[in-house]
């Protein structure tokens, strides 16, 4: 059963960059296999780990959603999910924007912390020559670099946020279309028909019922 309930809320100080490892699943599984590495790797449940990072200026705390798996796997970042993802599905599609989203904002967050850097270079090279012309580039260098790099960061970010939440929200309908899995009443069986399901939960799955019927 999904387990709508379970909420995991780790209190972290400092910065976490983990990433999980997951297998592509082979093309030749039995039906049988298929139905167990279904329920291994379905959703378990929804967390939120918050992080707290702090400089002699304050703390500042930010929290990001993470999805759990059933076979205990914590995933922060909705790129790790596409070795077990369909192609065809919005999934699919959502992950590679998080991680082509990812990219470009890390792309950005150089590029502002670099245009400030070479912006003081310059404003230094333009007091050492004397020159003024130099000293304009180097301030609107100092100036508009970080704005663009923050900016674009930003962007970039909420657009990768909000599709990991595609993602998580349809992760399991796409799990099971790469593993021709389906459901019957309230159990989940191969869509081949060809070994049992699991048994019915003593309560109704809302997961379950989102998956293609058989």
């Amino acid at each position: 059963m999904r387990a709508a309930g379970w909420v995991l809320v780790l209190l972290a100080t400092g910065c976490f960059n983990r990433h999980v490892e997951i297998p592509t699943l082979p093309s030749d599984l039995t039906p049988e296999q298929r139905l167990v590495a279904f329920e291994q790797y379905r959703e378990g449940g929804r967390g939120v780990e918050w992080t707290t990072s702090c400089t002699r200026h304050g703390c500042t705390t930010s929290s990001r959603n993470l999805l759990l798996l059933r076979n205990g796997s914590e995933i922060l970042y909705a790129e790790d999910l596409l070795p077990v993802l369909s192609p065809q599905t919005p999934a699919y599609q959502a992950a590679v924007t998080v991680q082509r989203t990812r990219r470009r904002a890390s792309r950005w967050k150089l590029l502002g912390w670099g245009g400030f850097l070479g912006g003081i270079g310059l404003l230094v090279l333009a007091v050492k020559a004397d020159s003024r012309a130099l000293g304009y580039s180097g301030a609107v260098i100092l100036i508009g670099a970080p704005i663009a790099g923050l900016t674009g960061f930003i962007v970039n970010s909420v657009r990768g946020t909000r599709a990991t939440n595609v993602v998580f929200e349809t992760y399991d309908q796409s799990l099971a279309e790469t593993l021709q899995i389906c459901s019957q009443g309230l159990a989940v069986v191969p869509c081949d028909g060809s070994a049992p399901g699991s048994p019915q939960p003593a309560m109704p799955d809302p997961a379950v019922r989102s998956l293609r019927q058989r």
